[in-house]
């Protein structure tokens, strides 16, 4: 039971780790992060000021490994757009989200546990379907 527990740890590293690296990397898809910070109109000292201020100007890999590191001490840094460190934005947005997930959550439960005992009560009958289809279109909607 270790072992496998080890292995399964061992998988989630590697998982969050390569998660990470796509995430990082796909921020770069998009052209130069210096060019679209800087905005349209941007001399090219501004683009390189803007690479020089976030490291942009270093070799990709040693982005990542500056910013992982960060991450993993919490500070995802500030963001551009709003002028304020992005822990505080998330802190700022993570009461309505989860104010919103406890609703949708109890308005599942009241549902859910109804439907199930009627249609455990009543198997195979209208109440039974029309339980299992409501269920089965609940589980197909897309999140």
């Amino acid at each position: 039971m270790l072992e496998y527990t080890l292995k399964r740890i061992c998988l989630a590293l590697l998982v969050a780790l390569t998660v990470s690296f796509i995430s990082f990397m796909l921020v770069r898809l998009s052209g130069d992060p210096a060019a679209a910070l800087a905005g349209e109109n941007a001399s090219s000292e501004e683009i390189s000021f803007i690479r020089e201020k976030y490291g942009l100007d270093r070799p990709i890999l040693l982005q990542y490994l500056d910013w992982a590191g960060r991450a993993l001490q919490g500070d995802l840094g500030t963001s551009p757009y709003f002028k304020q460190p992005v822990v505080d934005i998330i802190g700022d947005r993570m009461q309505v989200t989860m104010t919103l997930g406890a609703c949708a959550l109890a308005f599942a439960l009241l549902l859910a546990i109804p439907m199930g005992v009627l249609a455990a009560i009543w198997p195979n009958t209208w109440i039974d379907r029309v339980a299992l289809t409501i269920s089965v279109i609940g589980q197909a909607m897309p999140s």
